[in-house]
């Protein structure tokens, strides 16, 4: 990992241990974006956050995995 990534996952760690365990799917979205540690949102800094955002948002995203439970359609 980069030290992009390892900012990005503090960071990320930090706002998920001040918030309240039932806080929306929304507003956890929105508390993850309002942190962004790295000024511009640009090159490597953004690439590495929008991966490490996107890794823990998947946890909590209450839509089902596109293409289904096993990410392809049943036949």
């Amino acid at each position: 990992m980069t030290a992009w990534s390892d900012t990005a996952r503090r960071v990320i760690a930090d706002v998920h241990d001040q918030l309240p365990a039932d806080v929306s799917f929304a507003d956890r979205k929105a508390a993850i974006d309002a942190a962004y540690p790295f000024g511009a949102r640009a090159h490597w800094p953004y690439k590495a956050w929008l991966r490490e955002r996107r890794a823990y948002l998947c946890r909590y995203d209450p839509r089902p995995p596109p293409g289904g439970l096993f990410g392809r359609e049943a036949s």
